[in-house]
């Protein structure tokens, strides 16, 4: 009988295991996520364009909420 799960070490508890494993089936979204994150903000100029941008969108809208 051959299992799918890799039995887990004995120094490790159960829930250290699953918390390992969950860690491992999370990390092709997590890589994805920083790659896609990456290209996001190299398309807008880099962090610093980014940071730039987002102060500027920040002083528009409290500029408008001010005279309102």
């Amino acid at each position: 009988m051959t299992t799918t799960t890799p039995a887990r070490p004995s120094q490790m508890r159960v829930a250290e295991h699953q918390e390992l494993e969950q860690f491992k089936a999370s990390l092709p979204n997590a890589i994805a996520n920083a790659n896609a994150e990456a290209r996001h903000v190299q398309a807008n100029g880099g962090a610093a364009a980014m940071s730039q941008k987002e102060r500027v969108a920040a002083s528009f809208l409290a500029n408008n909420i001010h005279r309102k």
